[in-house]
């Protein structure tokens, strides 16, 4: 369970990105699979939003990268192997955005770049927790 865990949620973000292009192969041949609008939203003002796959994918990015920051906060002792498999998952994204045509969009320019961010992120909140850690010796522990 604890392995589970371990596992950034960009990771799963990027299973599904790519699982959503697989399965584009039987969808319509004339847009992207990316451009499949999901649902419309009326708004008040009689202005209509098409809710598309990549939007989808964007504010589940942000949704992710929220809880990863959040998840960076905790001190355990997994923190180094957290920051080690999100720096491997941007290093998959980088990959795919520079190599795959897939990831050659700019939705997935932002989904990496949030990927950074959450590496980034990580290391720092890392290193400003544990300078502000307050150490305690067994000598000082209240009896």
């Amino acid at each position: 369970m604890k392995m589970i865990k371990s596992i950034p949620s960009f990771f799963y973000l990027l299973l599904i990105y790519n699982f959503i292009l697989a399965l584009g192969q039987s969808w319509e041949s004339d847009s992207s699979t990316l451009n499949f609008v999901l649902f419309d939203l009326n708004l008040a003002s009689g202005k209509v939003i098409s809710f598309q796959i990549e939007h989808v994918l964007l504010v589940l990015g942000m949704v992710v990268l929220y809880l990863e920051i959040l998840r960076s906060t905790r001190n355990s002792l997994h923190t180094v192997i957290d920051h080690t498999l999100s720096t491997l998952v941007f290093i998959g994204f980088f990959t795919q955005f520079l190599l795959v045509p897939s990831g050659g969009n700019f939705t997935f320019l932002l989904l990496t770049m949030m990927s950074l961010l959450d590496v980034v992120a990580g290391f720092t909140i890392s290193i400003s927790n544990t300078r502000n850690a307050q150490f305690v010796t067994p000598s000082e522990l209240p009896r």
